[in-house]
């Protein structure tokens, strides 16, 4: 089991603005365990595969009337023949009860639901473990990448094509295997993308490349005017600044990052006009999204 605050404190930042907290995220992410690491003497656990569950929760007031903890999770609450009006019903009748429900699309993407829930609930997008979780596993920064992000994957001794199978087809399992060095830079970007998503979760991310194939990686945009670059390389080296030079014709505004997975504090370099932050992904401006 790897231990995840950073989202656990997502919830409870979630839960000060609404009574629900939505957890999405792909299969396998880790959502079951994070819900019950919540802690069994403050939560009422509900598994919404079971059958039994539909019964149980047949009149929800009287569901809610009677949970002995300040908690209800709803595991995969989709399977529910009705979800939105159980949680609609512990919202506006018990606003004092925190409830957690778990699925693996988003709110409005869930054809299930007849009602979105607005202002009732926030949402909380996990994504594969972070790159500020990998020494909590005692894995390497190679070991994700070669095994990928997903916890069960992550822990594993040995990569298991059957693994991945039941969530994409077999390409993944075989289409790194062996990891070479070459691989490195491409899966970087996937473990930076999954680290701004979970940290800047309110902000557009874009990806840019004009008619030229000049391309940066991604883009965040922080206001109309003003657009933050991140360039992702494994080697640092290796950055050509000749894109991000022409994205900056375009948008001006904002601060360039080139992320790495060096250990060392940020640092400025400067390129031609340009001054890029060269930094890991706890030096990307967290901060400034407020």
């Amino acid at each position: 089991m790897i231990d995840r605050p950073f989202w656990l404190a997502r919830i409870e930042s979630a839960w000060k603005e609404a009574p629900i907290a939505w957890l999405s995220g792909v299969r396998r992410a880790g959502k079951t365990t994070l819900a019950q690491s919540l802690g069994a003497e403050r939560m009422l656990y509900v598994n919404c595969d079971l059958p039994a569950v539909e019964e149980m929760v047949r009149d929800p007031a009287l569901f809610y009337r009677n949970c002995p903890k300040p908690v209800v999770v709803f595991d995969e609450i989709h399977q529910l023949r009705d979800p939105s009006r159980v949680l609609k019903v512990g919202a506006d009748m018990f606003p004092r009860l925190r409830i957690l429900a778990t699925g693996s699309s988003t709110l409005a993407a869930s054809k299930k639901f007849r009602d979105t829930l607005a202002g009732r609930k926030r949402e909380v997008h996990l994504v594969p473990v972070l790159w500020s979780e990998i020494g909590a596993s005692g894995a390497t920064l190679l070991r994700p990448l070669y095994h990928g992000g997903l916890p069960p994957a992550l822990l594993a001794d040995t990569k298991t094509p059957s693994l991945y199978r039941e969530w994409m087809d077999s390409f993944f399992a075989r289409g790194w295997d062996p990891l070479r060095p070459e691989d490195y830079g491409v899966l970087w970007e996937h473990v930076v993308l999954e680290h701004v998503q979970a940290h800047l979760p309110d902000l557009p991310i874009r990806y840019w490349r004009n008619k030229a194939g000049r391309e940066v990686d991604f883009a965040l945009v922080r206001a109309r005017n003003q657009v933050d670059a991140i360039e992702c390389k494994w080697n640092p080296a290796e950055f050509d600044p000749a894109a991000l030079e022409v994205f900056r014709s375009h948008h001006p505004s904002g601060k360039n990052y080139l992320v790495t997975p060096h250990d060392g504090p940020p640092y400025a370099r400067r390129f031609g006009r340009l001054q890029v932050t060269v930094c890991n992904l706890e030096g990307i401006g967290v901060d400034s999204a407020s």
